[in-house]
């Protein structure tokens, strides 16, 4: 996952659809910088994954898949 061009400080977290959103964050970043991180989260029993930006404000989210496990 990459956050850029984010308006505010803030968090993001993603967790496997259908489940309870985790308290813990995958990726944070600070107002104005691009940050990237490796994450594996599992697929949800309909095959997706839930993301929440839980700062302050927009961030375009740019998210890459490698792979996946059955």
């Amino acid at each position: 996952m990459t956050v850029t061009d984010p308006k505010f400080d803030g968090h993001l977290t993603a967790w496997p659809s259908g489940t309870t959103r985790p308290d813990s964050s995958n990726l944070n970043w600070t107002t104005g910088t691009t940050v990237a991180d490796l994450v594996t989260v599992p697929v949800g029993p309909d095959g997706k994954v839930e993301f929440a930006n839980l700062g302050w404000g927009s961030a375009h989210v740019v998210v890459d898949l490698f792979g996946y496990l059955g």
